[in-house]
């Protein structure tokens, strides 16, 4: 059975990190930029977390008996915009 799963980012702005942490805070606990999200029953499976980490790519980590680590850094070679403004 598949125990967690942890979405690991680079660590790049740390004000960003904990900007965006704290909006998730409502759905979790915070720790060392990285939140834990609170599961409806504790014997509900996987657990999940996100983190900010020193790391140089971000990647996703899928914890049973042993660690699978599956990178989601971009490696197309393309990039793409979002059409939305974010600030003013």
């Amino acid at each position: 059975m598949l125990d967690q799963i942890q979405v690991n980012l680079p660590l790049i702005d740390s004000e960003f990190a904990e900007l965006f942490l704290s909006y998730l805070s409502p759905v979790g606990s915070e720790k060392n930029k990285s939140i834990s999200f609170t599961q409806s029953n504790n014997n509900y499976f996987p657990h999940m977390s996100l983190a900010f980490k020193e790391e140089a790519e971000p990647h996703v980590c899928f914890k049973h008996d042993e660690d699978h680590d599956v990178s989601i850094a971009n490696t197309t070679g393309k990039k793409k915009e979002s059409p939305h403004k974010y600030t003013d």
